[in-house]
This record gives structure tokens, C-alpha cells and sequence, in this order.
């Protein structure tokens, strides 16, 4: 019965695939072009096909190689990033230099002959939109358009081959440059998106094999899955590089380019993007210094308006609705025309061959020419405006310069004109010129008209030639134009002097971008962000979401259009409404599908691969009965690599493993990989002998075994959504199920990571039986064994709830708090308007090249500013730790808060170095508050196999403060004169949401306890483990607790024999973690990185990239504290701090000298060793600092003992802070070798003294680990011989 119904249809992609003619089967699509040369598309594998090859493969990988594997993902995601900001600024360069050549060139003949300038300035343009077109046609055809319908496509499961190629690729940036160079009505943006994603696909494959720039390093993801994730970040990376615009670009593979997304994907897209915003804004600094030719103010988008209108009025928000709906319209219409233009080129003139095309181009380059030349000359100058002495726009502006006011074609030397300002301009600038403020009456309403209708129209004819081509510039230009157009009106309407047309110009560019591409929140976020200004964030939504639904009234976005034009079939996010009445039994038809058995003839194979082009086929089996069995699916690209191999040939037709056990195969799993947009095997290219069609194939090793199946009378909207969110290639439609085996809720999909844990229970319900079937896999239990008694420690039930997550979260923010104060003081010590305000004689000696480069920032109270800060700390954590005890966590967290927010408003108000030292002692008390509290908290609140991970995530939020900090420092460095104050007023957020956070977390089960509210404990702890059995933690933590009442001098009991082993490894862990060198490379990281030779900004840039590394190298130490456990760390990581402090101190000694700076490279090579240092610093001493002595005390003595712990700290942190410049003045390059000396101290009492705690739970300190050290058990066994305490016994002895 099931072999009948499989007749009747497979695959139900087959109702989208039939909206484009001449498809086979939703399989290999057609181009609706009728030319010969048409391209053909075929469905991507997103699916993993679990084979036994990749379930071999999968057995072999160990978890180091899923770290590696991640680990690659993110080092890709960085490549993307770098590649594409490379392209991007070289495309920049390049077009704004042949611009700035054609302008000047041009301008300087005009002054002699007109007609010589104007044909000049023709064959300029028809030069290069020329090698534009030659390339395009010649080399990669591929790379015509925007090549966003392509790469969506691409996203939404089609793969059309030669969009990825590597001459894709090149033939995308030169035509680019030749296009947008020539001054074509086109944008250089969409193609930015296609340049990205060839570039993550290339660098997902690998590399181009066909240029031989191909590397087998590379060869690291197989599956169309994994290069769909590198092009989704390519894509991002695109549109950042385009815009300067980050968030944007997220957004835009969110909401414009995917059809599916996932949590982990968007991480590695904003990394990507924020890399390509760094490199770029590192290009464009570098420009600015006049190493770029003719690259001036354009280029690089960004139309800063911050200066313009302040606020808008309610009158106004007419007008911009009616912005709004002109943009609906003539965006629809814009789409509409260039929709029949294209079809028009690909029925009758393309046909014709790559020479009509490129005469095509390059009529349209005249025309272009002609007009931009041509109508200015026909326009009468006006007078220049009177001068305004604080305006930096010049009036004319000098000839061959960027700016407003050009002066071409007019009779006085104070003239403009104004059609020449927007048409005798690159776009970028025009754009700037039509957004720009404090500029009314530049523009009449009759040049404004005049430019709208002729743009639009070559705008509309240039749209779809064969170059690269993008729409997002050009429809800004349109939309600007009409935009200043009715902002005029409004002007002279309403008579308002704050009313500035360039704000109606920006909310037109946004108008008519909404009306035409029909994107909302990824065009909102662009246009704020390359307008610099966040107050026209309302009014900007207002019109997008207007012109959106008025296009959508007409027609849909631009790039659907072309897809569909294009032939592309794409699954849009709705399905048509007609599906609902439709089965996915109906969908598939009446056709007959080809299925194969499982042992199958070559013959047969070969045939019925000739004779059909599907791309999937079931495979069949029959049971002993005689009933028939699908067992799975082998797709066509696998037979073509079986039949090419013959190594899985036999002469039997009969199963080579019966039982059903997988036999030994002669393939790895990345062999059956597609090469990345090729058309990969095919038939023609196999050559079998007589003898070899004779043979037989197992195809049972090869299938897919689990395919995704439907109900034949499932309606066809649920299949439709489960084909595109799932990026499916083939569902199998199968007949009603005659019985239900089990059933799967969302609870049995939520599975603990079982590797630590003794039990793990899996529930499912079963229809057949009423109780839930618990399976039990157990480990080790021996629930007899005592906690105590040196054996293994039992586990407590619990789960990881999401009560301990906030929990943690929320706590984390005390170590935010920490970790933006350490970055933020270098950050701020190292900015000239702070140091000129409150340390002006470590500014007037810092402006002098000749001082002594080790000592010129050496001054006491500069270093008092940051040390004072822990001198409070040292003294508040043991105030701190008496507040732990009796009022509990919690509420000293929030004390630390709200000390926190009243330094940030004394040290970002201060003004005078009294008030600043204040708000530092402030802040100091805050932070002894919190770094007395939060690991406390911490660790109490986790679970037992995972106390490391969590705990470690304290020094994990520390990382990413300096982070911030360091970010924060990078961006308000340019903002004078108070952007020190911005940096420290900032602190106040992470304590702000720390205070009240933490009214919404709870207490910890001990401190509960510890306070005698017994209950309140239990109800606790159930809460934050997810069980209702806690008796076991329960009564251990309730045995502590009367144990460490015993002791009603918990301060003197720390001063005893038997306490002294984990007092001493908590105070020398904060001393050694102090004498890593560690803080004095963050503190005064920016400072250092000037001293060495970088500059300003470059010094906090690479602050920042310090700061990556730290956080980074937590998140590693959270993954392997408690697997690898603490000694590890610490060891290895002795080894490389050394290696790198010798290393940079040799560096230095050598290079630096009193006065001068470090060769470029040398300086880098400094910066990257300073990099490796602070890595193995984060997965080692700085989180293990806090994490060890948090989980060795005893309840009696943890808080007291936890409080010298963290007072340690706060006065080494000191001592290092207030010394550290000084020591660098006097001991210079030696203080490296002075940090190298300790590291050494370091390693080894870590070898000798320190014993690993790994996996101890935190109340079996003494017993598991002290008593057993082979030094420190001395001290335990004679204290206790010493003492007679009242005798106690644990609630689980037995």
C-alpha cells in the first residue's frame, strides 16, 4: 500500500517550482531567457544527509574538534569581514580617484574651450563604463546587476551557478569601479553584497581550484549548511562595508536576503559586520591623511546631518506623509519600468550577443554624458549666498573640489550653478550636497524638477545592462531630490526658520528606497545610521512603513521582481493563499515517481540517471512478509560519485549486510560534496565497461535513512512552511500511519549534557502504555558512600533551570562594573582634554616629542586617579564581608550598585581633581561590595558540575567590560571636549542594571540558611535545581551551616592552623594574579600601545583588540575549567605569559629607545604578543583568581576568609596601579623581565602547592582536598588533634 501512494508524488517543492516555465520537477529550473547561453539553477542540500558515512565521520570527531570547528567558523567570519572592507575601500579608492581625475581634468580644460571639456569628459566616461561592460560580457557574465535576487535566491535553497565563481568575483569590483566611475545612474552597494558573499564562499571552498589559489587549510566545511551560514555573513558584510553601516547589515540578511535564522548565526554576522566597519574606518583615516589620490569627503557613505534641523513640529508630519506616499508610488512605478525594460533586453536585445550589449552600455554612457554635461549649461547661475564666517561651506567652491556651489557655465566668479552641483558631481557627493543644512535657496524648485525627471529616467534605462549595477545610491538620489522638493514648499508654506530641506531630503532618500526595495527596519536603521542623526528615527519610520504599504498596494519589491524575471524560484515567507486548500497529495500530482531497491543493478542506475533529471530517489526494501519498506532517500549527485569511484561495486545481488548492520565503506563523507556553485558530476563524465553495468550497489550505506515525511492529507501551507524554514529539498508524501509508537513533547527535547552527570533521565509518553517510560543511564552511583570521606562526592539532583541563568547573568554585572572601571581609567588617562584639565603638567609633557618616552605620563596623582579606587576597595570588602553574613548576598550587591552610581556622577561631573578622587573612592567601595558578593553568590547558587563554568562567568563579564570600556574610550576619544565625561558616566549602566536586577533574583540557599530562615532555604533551592528532592543538598547545607555556627569568631578560627591552607592559596592567587602584569596592561594599554609608536585612536583600536582576545579566551576557560580543571590552566598558561614578557621586554630593550618610537612592524608584532599574554591570562589566572578561593573555604570561614581574598586583590591592584608608571620610568623595558621573574615564582607553586578542585563540591573542601594534599594536610591533622569540637554528625554518614 505504501509502494501505491509513493506513485502518486515525492516531492512537494514541486507547486513553487511550476510557477516558472519549463521547470523539471522543481529540480533543474530553466531560465525564463530563451537565449542558448542561459544559466540553469538547481535546489542546495541544507538538509544533513545522516548517511553512514557522516555518521562514521561523526564518531570519529571528538569534542577538541567541534571546538576547532567553532573556532574556524569565527576565524572565517573574520577573513569575511577583512576581505570585504578591503574590497569595499579599494572600490571606494578607485571610483572617487577616476572621478576626481575626470572633474579636475574636465574642469581645468573648460577654462579654455567648453566643447574640449565636454568631450572630454564623454570619452572619460565612455572609457570606463566600456572596460566595465567589455569585462562583464568577456570574462563573468555572472556579475551583471546588483546580484542581490541571485545571492537571495542562493539563501532561499536555489544555487545558480557562476554567481560564487572567483571571476565572478574580480569582474564584480572592476566593473564596479568602471560603472559607478563612468557615472552611470547606478550604485556601487548591491554589488558590495555580492563581492561579500563571493568572498565567504570562496573562502568556504577552499579557494578557486581553477586559478590555483586554493588551500587545503581552508577545505573545512563540505555542506551547503556551512557555506550558507559564510554567505549570509558575506551578505551582512556587504551591505556594512557599503554603508558604514553594521547594525544594517545584520538586519538586511535578517530581514531581506534569509529565509531561515538562527541565534548562533547572528553573532558570527555582527562580528563580521563590526570587522568591516573597523576596516573601513581604518581605510578612511588612512585617506585622510592625503595618501588617496583624489579621495576626499566622498567615498565612503555617510551623509553626516547632525547639525541640522533640531525639532520638528506636528504640522509637519503632514507633509512627510505625503513624502511617504509619493515614494510608495513612484517606487512601484520605478519597479514596474524596469521590470518591462528588462524583459524587453533579454526577449529582443540581448539575444543578439555580448556586442549589442556592450553597445548598449555604452550609448547609455553618451546619453548619460550628454545630459550631465549638457543641461547645466542650459540652466542660468544665481548669486552665491553672503558668506557665513562659521560656515566651512565655500561659495563657488574652488574648480575640480568636492562641496556645494559650483560655479560651471557662469559669466561672474561669485555664481553658481545649481543643476551642475548635483549633476557635474559623483552620486556620494551630490547626495551630500541635496541632505546638506543651513543651505536653503541653494537649489531652485525648476533644477530640482528638471534633475528628478531625468535621473529617474536614465536611472530606469541604466537598470539592467550588462554591469554591475546597484539601486540603493540611485534611489537616494531620487528620493532626496523629490524630498527637498516639498521641503521647500513646506519652508515657504509653513515660514519657519528651523525648517531645514535637507531634513525632507533624508525622509524622501527613505521614502522612495521603502516604496521600492520595500524593506522597514533594515532601511530605518541604515538611513540613521549614515545620517548621524537619531532624532529623525520616528519620522523616518513614518515614511517607510507609508511608502511600503502604498508600493505594495502595486507590485512587489524590486528584487522579487527580478528573481522572478530571472527565473529564480523563490519560496516567499507567505505561502499563497489557495495553498490552504490544498493537500500536499494534490501537489504532487499524478506523475510517477522512480524509486530504486536497495540493491540495485549499475545498468539500471545509469538508466534511469539518463533517462530522468530528478535529483533524489526513495529506496525500497521488502520485509520477510513481502511488504514493502521505504528505507530512505540517496540523492543523484551520491550515485554519480559511486558510479565514478566502482569501489562499492559487488557482484552479489544480494544485501552485503543483511542483518542490517553498516558494513565498511570505501568513502568519507566529504567526498559526496558539491563543489561550491558548479554543476558538479554528470553522466558524460562516468565511463563504465560492459562488465561494470553488470554489477550490483548496496545503496544502504549511502542513503539518507531519515527524511523528512508528511501525511498525504497534510494542507499544503504546513508543508510549505516546514519546506522553506527548514531549507528542505525533498519531503516524502506518504499514506496515513497505521499506528503511533511514542510521542515527543517539548520536555524530551530538553536533554542535559549527560558527560559529568551520574544520571540522566529521558521521559517520553507512550500512547500504548499510561505511565511515562524512564530510561535511566547510570555511571557510577553509590548512593552509600558518605560525602565527607575523601571518596567520591555524591551528586545532588538538580538541573540547570533558568532561575540560576538570570540569576548568574544579573550577578555577572558586578564583574561589568569591575572590568569597564579597568579599561575605562587607561582609556581616559590617555585623553588630552582630561589630562589637560585635571594633570596639566602630564599634558604639556606628553605634547613634547622629546621627552623621555617611558616617563612622560609618570606623575603620582594620575596614578593616584586610578589606584585610589582599589586603596577603597581593600578597605570596604571586609565591611563587605560582615554585611554578607548577616544581611546576605544579595542586598550587599545592591549596596555595591548603588555606591557604583554615585562615583559615576561624581568622577563624570567632577570639576576638580578633589571631586574626581571622591567619585574614585565611591566607585572603590562599590567594587569591594560586589567582588565580595558576586563570587559568593555565584559559586553558592551553582550546580556542582558546572560551579567552574559559572562562576568563571564573573571574570567573563569583567573581559567584556574592559571591552567595552575600551570601545567606549576608541569612539569618545573624538568627541572634545567632554568625552572623558561620556566614558565615565557610562560606568553607571552596568550598576544600574545590576541594582535592579537584582530585585527581581533570588537570595542563595545558603546565606538563607546561614540566617536561620531554614525554609525560605528550601524553597530556594528546589527553585533554582528545577526538583522537588532536595534533601540531600538541603541537609548538607544545613550541616555546614551548624558547623560554622560553632565558631562565633570566624575572623580568629581564620587565624588558626587548620584554616590556614586555603587563606594562604586565596592571598597568593590575588598577589600573583597582580604581579601577572596583567592590570597594568589594561589599565594603561592605550598609554602604552602610544608610547611604543601607535597613535591616538590606533592605540585605542588596538586597546579594543586586546579586549577581543580577553573575552574570547574566557569564553574558552569557561568551556574547559571543568573538564581539564584548574592546575592545567594555570600551568599552561605560566608557560606562555613567560614566553611572551621575555619576548616583548627583549623587544623593547632593544628598539624603544628614551626618545623615538618602534618600527611600524615591530610595534604589531608587540601588539600580538601582547594579545597571546593577555589569552593565556583570561583562561587561566584571571578567572581561576577568583574562582579558587570562592569554592576552598569552609562555610565558617568562607566570607571572612573570601574578604582578605578579595582586600589582597584590591591592595595589589593597587600597589601595581600606583607604581606601574613609575616603575616603567625608572626600570623602562626591564619591567617586563621584572613580571617574567614572577610568572616563573608562579608556575611553580601552581606544580607544587596548589591542589585541583575540580568537581569537589564546595562544603567537602577539607576533607576531599586539604586532607589529602601532601603538604598542606599537615596543617589539618594537627589542628585537629589540637581542637576537640563538639561532636557533629554529617546528615549522610551512615
Amino acid at each position: 500500500m505504501l509502494s501505491n501512494h509513493l506513485q502518486n508524488g515525492i516531492e512537494t517543492a514541486k507547486l513553487v517550482w511550476s510557477r516558472i516555465p519549463n521547470s523539471e520537477d522543481g529540480e533543474a529550473v530553466g531560465l525564463l531567457s530563451t537565449s542558448t547561453g542561459g544559466g540553469t539553477v538547481e535546489s542546495l542540500d541544507y538538509e544533513v544527509i545522516e548517511n553512514y558515512a557522516y555518521r562514521e565521520e561523526q564518531a570519529l570527531r571528538g569534542k577538541l574538534y567541534v571546538g576547532y570547528y567553532v573556532v574556524v567558523k569565527w576565524f572565517f567570519a573574520l577573513l569575511i569581514g577583512i576581505g570585504t572592507g578591503l574590497a569595499a575601500s579599494f572600490i571606494n579608492i578607485s571610483v572617487e580617484n577616476f572621478a576626481g581625475w575626470k572633474f579636475e581634468l574636465t574642469f581645468s580644460i573648460i577654462q579654455k574651450s567648453y566643447l574640449a571639456g565636454f568631450l572630454v569628459y564623454i570619452l572619460i566616461n565612455l572609457a570606463l563604463v566600456f572596460s566595465s561592460v567589455y569585462i562583464i560580457t568577456q570574462f563573468a557574465p555572472a556579475a551583471a546587476g546588483s546580484g542581490i535576487p541571485e545571492i537571495k535566491g542562493y539563501l532561499n535553497g536555489v544555487d545558480i551557478h557562476g554567481i560564487l565563481l572567483f571571476r565572478t568575483l574580480i569582474g564584480k569590483i572592476l566593473g564596479s569601479i568602471g560603472s559607478v566611475g563612468g557615472g552611470l545612474a547606478l550604485g556601487k552597494e548591491g554589488p558590495l553584497v555580492h563581492i561579500g558573499a563571493c568572498i565567504a564562499s570562496l573562502l568556504g571552498q577552499g579557494g578557486s581550484t581553477k586559478y590555483h589559489l586554493s588551500s587545503r587549510w581552508l577545505q573545512v566545511f563540505k555542506s551547503d549548511r556551512d557555506r550558507r551560514d559564510l554567505v549570509t555573513c558575506g551578505c551582512a558584510a556587504g551591505v556594512s562595508a557599503a554603508f558604514r553601516a553594521p547594525v544594517g547589515g545584520v538586519l538586511f540578511a535578517l530581514e531581506e536576503v534569509t529565509s531561515w535564522w538562527r541565534s548562533q548565526l547572528m553573532w558570527r554576522v555582527f562580528f563580521t559586520s563590526a570587522i568591516v566597519a573597523v576596516v573601513v574606518r581604518t581605510a578612511m583615516g588612512w585617506c585622510k591623511s592625503g595618501k588617496c589620490g583624489h579621495f576626499g569627503s566622498g567615498g565612503f557613505i555617510i551623509w553626516d546631518i547632525s547639525d541640522g534641523q533640531e525639532d520638528y513640529s506636528f504640522e509637519e508630519l503632514f507633509p512627510m506623509a505625503i513624502i511617504g506616499v509619493i515614494g510608495g508610488l513612484l517606487g512601484a512605478l520605478f519597479n514596474q519600468l524596469t521590470l518591462y525594460m528588462t524583459s524587453w533586453r533579454r526577449n529582443y536585445l540581448h539575444k543578439k550577443g555580448a556586442r549589442v550589449k556592450i553597445i548598449e552600455a555604452c550609448v547609455i554612457s553618451v546619453i548619460t554624458s550628454v545630459i550631465s554635461f549638457g543641461l547645466p549649461l542650459l540652466r542660468k547661475c544665481s548669486p552665491c549666498p553672503e558668506s557665513d564666517p562659521d560656515s566651512p561651506i565655500e561659495c563657488p567652491r574652488p574648480p575640480g573640489m568636492y562641496g556645494n556651489y559650483v560655479n560651471f557655465y557662469c559669466s561672474k566668479d561669485n555664481e553658481y550653478n545649481d543643476l551642475a552641483t548635483i549633476f557635474f558631481n559623483t552620486q556620494d557627493d551630490a547626495i551630500r550636497n541635496l541632505f546638506s543644512a543651513k543651505t536653503i535657496h541653494e537649489f531652485s524648485a525648476q533644477s530640482l524638477l528638471t534633475f528628478l525627471v531625468m535621473f529617474y529616467t536614465l536611472a530606469v534605462v541604466t537598470f539592467g545592462t550588462a554591469v554591475p549595477a546597484g539601486q540603493f545610491v540611485p534611489g537616494i538620489m531620487i528620493g532626496s531630490t523629490y524630498g527637498r522638493l516639498v521641503g521647500m514648499f513646506v519652508v515657504k508654506f509653513y515660514k519657519k526658520l528651523n525648517i531645514e530641506e535637507g531634513t525632507y531630503a533624508l525622509l524622501g532618500a527613505a521614502s522612495f528606497l521603502g516604496g521600492s526595495m520595500r524593506m522597514t527596519v533594515t532601511l530605518c536603521v541604515i538611513m540613521v545610521e549614515i545620517s548621524n542623526n537619531l532624532k529623525f528615527l520616528p519620522l523616518i519610520m513614518l515614511v517607510l512603513l507609508l511608502s511600503k504599504a502604498v508600493g505594495d498596494a502595486f507590485n512587489e519589491g524590486i528584487y522579487e521582481e527580478q528573481a522572478r524575471l530571472k527565473g529564480i524560484p523563490l519560496l516567499e515567507s507567505r505561502p499563497k493563499y489557495e495553498m490552504r486548500k490544498m493537500t500536499a497529495k494534490e501537489a504532487c500530482g499524478t506523475q510517477k515517481v522512480v524509486s530504486l531497491p536497495r540493491v540495485v543493478k549499475v545498468a539500471d542506475v545509469v538508466s534511469i540517471l539518463r533517462s530522468s533529471e530528478h535529483n533524489g530517489f526513495p529506496v525500497i526494501d521488502h520485509t520477510r512478509s513481502g511488504e514493502t519498506l521505504v528505507i530512505g532517500l540517496v540523492l543523484r549527485s551520491h550515485l554519480l560519485v559511486l558510479l565514478q569511484s566502482k569501489v562499492d561495486f559487488q557482484h552479489s545481488p544480494l544485501p552485503s549486510d543483511p542483518i542490517g548492520r553498516s558494513r565498511s565503506i570505501g568513502h568519507n563523507f566529504s567526498e559526496f560534496a558539491k563543489p561550491v556553485s558548479s554543476k558538479g558530476l554528470s553522466m558524460d563524465e562516468i565511463h563504465l565497461s560492459s562488465d561494470d553495468m553488470e554489477m550490483y550497489i548496496d545503496l544502504a550505506p549511502f542513503l539518507n535513512p531519515s527524511p523528512y515525511v508528511v501525511p498525504e492529507d497534510m494542507s499544503l501551507t504546513k508543508v510549505y512552511n516546514l519546506f522553506r524554514q527548514l531549507g528542505l529539498r525533498h519531503i516524502f508524501v506518504v499514506p496515513r500511519a497505521a499506528r503511533v509508537i511514542g510521542l515527543i513533547t517539548r520536555k524530551d527535547l530538553l536533554i542535559e549534557d549527560a558527560e559529568d552527570s551520574n544520571t540522566v533521565e529521558l521521559q517520553s509518553t507512550s500512547v500504548r502504555g499510561r505511565q511515562s517510560d524512564v530510561r535511566s543511564f547510570t555511571r557510577n552511583t553509590d548512593a552509600e558512600r558518605p560525602l565527607l570521606n575523601g571518596g567520591d562526592a555524591q551528586e545532588f539532583e538538580g538541573k540547570i533551570t533558568f532561575t540560576v541563568i538570570i540569576c548568574v547573568i544579573i550577578g555577572a554585572f558586578g564583574g561589568l562594573m569591575f572590568g569597564y572601571d579597568i579599561g575605562i581609567s587607561g582609556g581616559v588617562t590617555s585623553m588630552d582634554d582630561f589630562l589637560e584639565k585635571f594633570f596639566k603638567t602630564v599634558y604639556e609633557r606628553k605634547q613634547h616629542a622629546h621627552e623621555n618616552n617611558y616617563c612622560k605620563y609618570d606623575n603620582q596623582f594620575l596614578q593616584l586617579f586610578t589606584s585610589c579606587l582599589y586603596l577603597a576597595a581593600l578597605v570596604s570588602s571586609f565591611v563587605a564581608a560582615k554585611f554578607c553574613s548577616k544581611i546576605g548576598r544579595k542586598p550587599t550587591m545592591q549596596i555595591a550598585s548603588l555606591f557604583f552610581l554615585l562615583g559615576v556622577a561624581l568622577t563624570s561631573g567632577a570639576a576638580n581633581i578633589e571631586m574626581l578622587i571622591i567619585g574614585r573612592i565611591c566607585l572603590g567601595i562599590g567594587v569591594g561590595f560586589g567582588n565580595q558578593a558576586v563570587p559568593l553568590f555565584l559559586s553558592e547558587l551553582a550546580p556542582t558540575k558546572i560551579r567552574g563554568a559559572l562562576n568563571i562567568c564573573f571574570q567573563l563579564f569583567i573581559t567584556i567590560g574592559i571591552l567595552i570600556a575600551n570601545l567606549i574610550n576608541f569612539f569618545t576619544s573624538s568627541i572634545h571636549p567632554h568625552g572623558w565625561r561620556i566614558s565615565l558616566a557610562l560606568a553607571g549602566v552596568p550598576a544600574l542594571i545590576l541594582c535592579v536586577g537584582s530585585l527581581a533574583i533570588c537570595e542563595t540557599p545558603t546565606s538563607l540558611i546561614e540566617r536561620e530562615k531554614n525554609e525560605e532555604g528550601r524553597a530556594v533551592l528546589k527553585k533554582i535545581r528545577g526538583v522537588d528532592n532536595v534533601d540531600n543538598e538541603y541537609d548538607s547545607i544545613v550541616y555546614a551551616s551548624e558547623v560554622a555556627k560553632q565558631v562565633t569568631d570566624p575572623y580568629g578560627k581564620l587565624m588558626k592552623r587548620s584554616s590556614r591552607p586555603p587563606l594562604v592559596i586565596a592571598i597568593l592567587l590575588q598577589v600573583f594574579q597582580q604581579f601577572t602584569g596583567i592590570n597594568a596592561i589594561m589599565f594603561y594599554s592605550p598609554v602604552l600601545f602610544q608610547i611604543i609608536g601607535f597613535g591616538s585612536d590606533a592605540s585605542l583600536l588596538s586597546a579594543v583588540i586586546t579586549g577581543l582576545v580577553n573575552v574570547f579566551s574566557t569564553l574558552v576557560s569557561i568551556y574547559v575549567v571543568d573538564r581539564a580543571g584548574r592546575r592545567v590552566l594555570l600551568l599552561e598558561a605560566c608557560v606562555q605569559m613567560f614566553i611572551t614578557q621575555v619576548a616583548i621586554g627583549i623587544l623593547l630593550s632593544m628598539d624603544l629607545k628614551v626618545t623615538g618610537t618602534l618600527p611600524k612592524a615591530e610595534a604589531i608584532v608587540v601588539v600580538v604578543l601582547v594579545c597571546i599574554y593577555v589569552m593565556a591570562f583570561a583562561w587561566s589566572w584571571g578567572p581561576l583568581g577568583w574562582l579558587i578561593p570562592s569554592e576552598t573555604f569552609p562555610l565558617e570561614t568562607r566570607t571572612p576568609g573570601y574578604a582578605f581574598a578579595v582586600s589582597s586583590n584590591m591592595m595589589f591592584t593597587f600597589v601595581i596601579a600606583q607604581a606601574f608608571l613609575s616603575m616603567l620610568c625608572n626600570m623602562k623595558a626591564g619591567i617586563f623581565f621584572f613580571f617574567a621573574a614572577w610568572i616563573l615564582v608562579m608556575g611553580l607553586f601552581a606544580l607544587f602547592l596548589l591542589p585541583e578542585t575540580k568537581g569537589v563540591p564546595i562544603d567537602a573542601m577539607t576533607e576531599r582536598v586539604w586532607k589529602q594534599h601532601w603538604y598542606w594536610k599537615r596543617f589539618m591533622d594537627e589542628e585537629e588533634v589540637q581542637e576537640k569540637k563538639p561532636e557533629m554528625i554529617h546528615p549522610h554518614l551512615t
